[in-house]
């Protein structure tokens, strides 16, 4: 006696289907950017706002809500600030000292240095300005004397072909 395998079909009524797929990088951009709901981004790709959450939430595990980025972004340069001097403090703190080793706290305070100096627009590495100048000004002095070269050379064919071969024979 064989039995018969009976699928059990699910009321396709209950399930919503979606339309597309969802782009995360776009529904994460829609999240933080654009600010709109999950719900929201759910209504443009065809999913329930959980659904949308569950695609993101890898996400934004990692990343805060819009609203504090927002306000680290605003205020970047001085929340590096407050971090910078903290770190600098832990560097003379004899207590942290014994916990963690000078050299940790002195990368992860030149690390908060250079990250600031980027956000204030300065510089990260000492370049002499004076030499890069020079180079520039050698290049462009090379690029000069080349197409002279090649137009001098250019006004000599011209010359040789306009006068006829005149030896004597």
């Amino acid at each position: 006696m064989s039995k018969a395998i009976v699928k059990k079909e699910q009321p396709t009524d209950l399930i919503k289907l979606p339309d597309k797929k969802i782009d995360i990088a776009d529904a994460l951009k829609l999240r933080l950017r654009n600010k709109l709901t999950f719900q929201a981004i759910g209504d443009k790709y065809g999913y329930t706002a959980g659904g949308v959450y569950r695609a993101l939430k890898p996400y934004l595990d990692m990343i805060q809500s819009p609203d504090v980025i927002r306000a680290y972004e605003e205020n970047k340069v001085d929340i590096l600030s407050g971090i910078h001097v903290k770190l600098l403090s832990q560097l003379v703190n004899e207590d942290k000292l014994k916990d963690a080793s000078l050299n940790n706290a002195a990368y992860a305070a030149t690390a908060v240095h250079n990250m600031l100096r980027l956000e204030k627009d300065l510089s990260t590495a000492n370049i002499a300005e004076h030499m890069t100048f020079n180079v520039v000004t050698h290049e462009a002095a090379a690029a000069r004397d080349k197409a002279q070269a090649a137009q001098f050379n250019q006004g000599n064919e011209t010359e040789d072909q306009a006068q006829p071969d005149t030896q004597e024979e």
